[in-house]
């Protein structure tokens, strides 16, 4: 990923409702690039807030399973007001092929398996920055 407008730090936002999942994401990708903004919210409905704060993120990481919300409608949701320039990618512990193929067709620029340990979550966050 390149740096975002006026070499500000990229930015990247993480709806993900397990917190555990959503801090561990962090570090890693602090790890691998310090400078990265990592925003999370923890449900859909701070999803779009956080999405329209200034800077508008580089990167959405998107939980496919958040509780009273369809990750589906709020991804093609994004999709339609970032426009393509911003990446839209879909993670999720389990996932039907079925839901993988909606995800493409309603925008996703990328969907990925959560990674089990933490050499993984690394790798994970190295492939996101290069996406």
């Amino acid at each position: 990923m390149t740096p975002g407008a006026a070499g500000n730090p990229q930015r990247i936002l993480v709806i993900e409702d397990s917190l555990a999942d959503a801090l561990l994401l962090e570090l890693a990708l602090q790890e691998v690039a310090p400078d990265v903004q990592v925003d999370i919210v923890h449900d859909g409905e701070a999803a779009l807030p956080a999405f329209q704060a200034p800077p508008t993120p580089d990167l959405v990481l998107l939980d496919l399973h958040l509780p009273r919300v369809d990750s589906l409608e709020l991804l093609a949701h994004l999709r339609a007001q970032a426009g393509p320039r911003v990446r839209l990618v879909l993670w999720s512990s389990l996932a039907q092929p079925r839901e993988v193929e909606t995800a493409y067709a309603s925008g996703a620029t990328a969907y990925v398996e959560k990674p089990v340990g933490q050499d993984d979550l690394r790798r994970l966050a190295e492939k996101l920055l290069s996406l």
